[in-house]
């Protein structure tokens, strides 16, 4: 327990007591509680009043754009955008424009964006480099597949889809994928066409019957992934390819971009940019921990490959190995950012 000593005052009280407070003194400390309450009480409903004319400012504003997106005659404008892009592939602007010819006294914009939300398209490749074009020319997806468009299926076949592609997983990993809600439900419907497994953790984890399971002391092959690359993303625990303490590493806090990265042993071991100077091309290797020789050598040789298809109008190529530790890359240049 605390002690509180106080000094008597000239004149005054014991120590450790307080005078009691004069009428007067009770009338002005009264007044200014009353004085702040009402402050606080006036200041406490302009925050109500400002934060219920947001929501009904929003709803007004959203009010004219839903009456239009309601008036579209949404499958006479997807039905005329696939003809369109039938014809040849087309940019987004040049839909603009010619939805705006069509439909002169229509909201371009709504019109537009209905197109894009209904109707699947497959951005079409170009001669250009490897990267991300300023305008990108997109055809119907059925046209360019060569085959009808499967729709529907539902969640069950985006998780079937999934497995294939990054199973055994869990539940909590599928929907870390995913997004949608409730895909415990969704796999119980499908135990009968899929096998479980129990990892050390105990957690249930679910895969297809006849996709691949190489024991785990099988040797994986160096690679080489791309920025945003969906194995790096698949998965609500990431441990199973990438250590917890190299996840900040892989991510640039500016824009969330996700780094090309390599694997050694199957486990992310480091990043990965090219250099472009005239004619020559460098492939740069940032590791975040030493590697054996043996790595290096199987890197170099993998990543050499990987520059002469990426980079195949140089007329010289190298692979550098910056020194293992706290990432301290370079800008990549123009030309080789956003590469695959």
């Amino acid at each position: 327990m605390g002690l509180i000593l106080a000094r008597a005052r000239p004149g005054g009280s014991a120590p450790g007591r307080r005078r009691a407070p004069s009428r007067a003194a009770r009338r002005r400390r009264g007044r200014g509680a009353q004085q702040a309450r009402r402050r606080h009480g006036r200041g406490a409903q302009r925050a109500r009043r400002r934060h219920g004319r947001g929501p009904r400012r929003a709803r007004r504003r959203r009010a004219p754009r839903r009456a239009r997106a309601d008036a579209l005659d949404i499958d006479r404008l997807v039905a005329e955008a696939r003809a369109y892009f039938d014809e040849e592939p087309r940019t987004m602007d040049e839909l603009r424009d010619h939805l705006a010819q069509r439909h002169p006294d229509g909201d371009v914009r709504a019109m537009a964006l209905a197109v894009r939300m209904h109707l699947p398209v497959v951005q079409v490749p170009t001669e250009a480099a490897w990267g991300y074009p300023g305008t990108a020319d997109f055809a119907p997806a059925a046209s360019w597949l060569g085959e009808p468009f499967r729709e529907g299926g539902g969640p069950e076949a985006l998780v079937l889809r999934y497995l294939a592609s990054f199973g055994p997983a869990t539940a909590t990993d599928v929907q870390a994928w995913s997004g949608l809600t409730r895909i415990k439900d969704v796999l119980q419907s499908l135990r009968e066409r899929l096998c479980t497994f129990r990892d050390e953790r105990g957690r249930e984890l679910f895969d297809l019957p006849d996709a691949p399971r190489p024991p785990a002391d099988t040797a994986a092959p160096v690679r080489f992934l791309p920025d945003y690359d969906n194995l790096l993303l698949a998965h609500d625990d990431r441990t199973r390819v990438i250590a917890d303490e190299h996840r900040g590493r892989i991510t640039l806090s500016a824009n969330l971009r996700i780094l090309p990265t390599f694997l050694v042993d199957g486990f992310v071991a480091g990043t990965w940019t090219i250099e472009r100077k005239k004619a020559s091309a460098t492939l740069v290797i940032a590791p975040f921990a030493a590697l054996s020789r043996e790595a290096r050598d199987r890197l170099a040789e993998e990543g050499e490959a990987l520059l002469r298809f990426v980079e195949e109008d140089a007329g010289a190529f190298a692979v550098r190995f910056e020194k293992a530790g706290p990432r301290t890359r370079s800008r990549p240049s123009p030309r080789a950012a956003g590469r695959s």
